[in-house]
């Protein structure tokens, strides 16, 4: 044999050792290829951005070692273009045909120049992952995976009744929408007129925009107030921003989801839903009482059954926080858009602990009015109508003069002043000092409590026993009752209507037709002696024969004891049995046909 053909034999056995192994290789690699699957922003692997914007990147990969290599380190780098982002795998994968497989959560950041941009996936081996072995289209095992078209799209932010970009309304409901927008002209034409219009589906509500806007990357920024009708018919409605380029702005290039670079801006979802007015004691939504007082919760409904369910029952079922107060409607409603109203009264007690309490209305579908249908925030249809606040006021009550807390009285008339007070303490402030003080108008006449009280729910209760002045001047005054917390009493503590928990507690009408009244040490007037016992002298000045009045009073207004007697001109002198009296502070009241004077008496025996 010749052996120059051996030699050519095995070197033809070993090229086709090689050929074989490469092709084994090949075929291993064919078997168990690179994938790589992304979306951006949550849509699929192509998007539109302004430059530098930040893109969301989501997605799977699967990755495997040859059998050639079972232990070889791979990585899977992303990027755009030529520019390296993050390393999405590091490790050393299993071995074809059982690829290691995972999720993707990146962030990637758009060029900030306008163009089309593609997104790689690079495959190399080394021993940890170096964004420096990334080179883009020309990389390890390149692999396109997305697109980024950047420009300078239009950006639309809206508010629906100042609220969010969705909202529930009733049919024909008024609506207000409010935002911004960002506006740019493409580099390639700088001059482009363009427009914004905003709409509901596919009809036209306005033009927002209609100019020249600067050209990307810089950008036309303005605002939008647009006042739109809801809808007559229920059910979800979209709106769109479009964004044509026209000489003039016509509602007509206006498509909605198919217009111009439309853009989801809000959704408004048209219902018949429940509506509710209500007021606290015929005042408003939100009252301030102490802890138990029994509040009048009134007001007006509307309800509507769904075109979808136009024989349903339903019921309104009104209650304070978790707990069920009164079923204020139970029947058939209309069908929406028309609908049933009515009215309602209610009484609700106030908690014994202090606090803010809502007070809402549920809506339950049901075949009759069940209470335990009611869960407060949680109910269905839950709405808020009304607050609650419970906190441990300052209550005064005052008589004038024995009577009521109205009195008719000559200038400069003393008045005596009776009653009680309640007064707690909050429970943020178990020691504070408190003080009530007690004027007409904005002068103050005397502090009727100065200490500690108890902490609410618990109450300091206490009398008073005071005087007041009638101003001189002839009208209307109102008594008021002031809480200032302060370290002692001091009377300019007092400012009248605009003191601290400031109470109108009565009113006093001074008129010139009364009889001119006497002040405490001016008036003719006297009472020997004084302090007394058991009997006393009292001694005036009588201008003629007349008729006159004797009023003692004890320290709450109560009236103790009455007299009427016959006066002759000149000096009178009366004697008052007291021996049926308890020791104490009285008011005696003198009533002329001249003159009302009070005086302080006091029983000590």
């Amino acid at each position: 044999m010749n052996p120059n053909f051996t030699q050519i034999k095995k070197q033809c056995s070993k090229l086709f050792i090689l050929l074989c192994l490469v092709f084994s290789f090949s075929n291993s690699y064919a078997q168990c290829p690179v994938d790589v699957i992304i979306s951006l922003d949550g849509g699929g692997n192509t998007i539109a951005v302004a430059g530098g914007a930040t893109i969301n990147v989501t997605g799977t990969y699967s990755v495997a070692n040859d059998n050639s290599c079972p232990s070889c380190i791979q990585q899977l780098i992303i990027g755009i273009d030529s520019v390296a982002s993050s390393c999405i795998y590091d490790n050393i994968p299993g071995v074809c045909p059982s690829p290691s497989t995972g999720s993707i959560n990146t962030t990637l950041t758009a060029p900030l120049s306008q163009g089309i941009y593609t997104i790689w996936v690079n495959n190399p081996y080394n021993f940890s992952c170096t964004l420096g072995d990334y080179s883009g289209p020309t990389g390890n095992g390149a692999l396109a995976i997305g697109t980024i078209y950047v420009d300078c799209p239009p950006q639309v932010s809206i508010s629906l009744n100042g609220g969010g970009n969705s909202i529930t309304v009733a049919p024909n409901a008024s609506v207000t929408m409010t935002g911004t927008y960002v506006l740019s002209n493409p580099t390639g034409c700088p001059s482009c007129i363009q427009q914004l219009i905003v709409g509901i589906d596919t009809v036209a509500l306005d033009c927002i925009y209609d100019n020249i806007p600067d050209v990307c990357p810089s950008s036309s920024n303005g605002t939008l107030n647009v006042a739109f009708t809801a809808p007559a018919a229920e059910g979800t409605y979209t709106l769109y921003s479009n964004n044509p380029f026209n000489f003039s702005c016509t509602l007509t290039d206006y498509t909605g989801a198919t217009g111009n670079a439309a853009q989801i801006i809000g959704t408004l979802t048209v219902a018949c839903l429940p509506e509710i007015n209500a007021s606290l004691n015929g005042v408003n939504d939100t009252l301030v009482v102490s802890p138990g007082t029994v509040v009048s919760l009134d007001g007006n409904f509307s309800i509507s059954n769904p075109s979808s369910c136009p024989s349903c029952i339903q019921q309104l079922i009104v209650g304070l926080d978790t707990v069920a107060t009164a079923c204020i409607y139970d029947n058939i409603p209309d069908v929406c858009p028309n609908a049933s109203v009515g009215t309602f009264s209610e009484q609700i007690t106030a908690p014994m602990d202090p606090g803010t309490y809502p007070i809402y209305v549920n809506n339950p579908f049901n075949f009759s009015c069940t209470l335990s249908d009611y869960t407060g925030a949680s109910g269905n249809g839950a709405m808020v109508i009304a607050v609650l606040i419970v906190e441990c006021l300052p209550e005064v009550n005052i008589t004038l003069n024995g009577g009521g807390n109205t009195i008719t009285v000559a200038p400069g008339t003393v008045i005596t002043v009776g009653g009680d007070y309640t007064l707690s303490n909050p429970q943020s402030c178990p020691s504070c000092i408190q003080q009530l003080i007690i004027g007409v108008d904005t002068v103050p006449a005397d502090c009727v409590y100065d200490g500690i009280p108890d902490v609410c729910p618990s109450q300091t209760i206490g009398t008073i026993a005071s005087t007041i002045t009638a101003p001189v001047d002839t009208g209307v005054y109102t008594i008021y009752a002031n809480n200032p917390f302060n370290f002692s009493c001091t009377l300019t503590d007092y400012t009248g209507m605009n003191g601290n928990n400031a109470t109108a507690i009565g009113t006093i009408t001074v008129s010139s037709t009364i009889g001119i009244a006497s002040v405490e040490g001016q008036s003719s007037m006297k009472i020997y002696p004084n302090p007394n016992s058991n009997r006393f002298i009292l001694e005036f000045e009588s201008n003629a024969s007349s008729q006159a009045g004797i009023e003692i009073s004890d320290y709450l207004g109560q009236v103790v004891y009455q007299e009427e007697f016959a006066t002759a001109a000149g000096k009178i002198q009366k004697s008052v049995n007291t021996g049926n009296l308890d020791n104490g502070i009285y008011f005696v009241r003198l009533v002329t046909k001249e003159a009302d004077n009070v005086i302080k008496l006091l029983i000590v025996k």
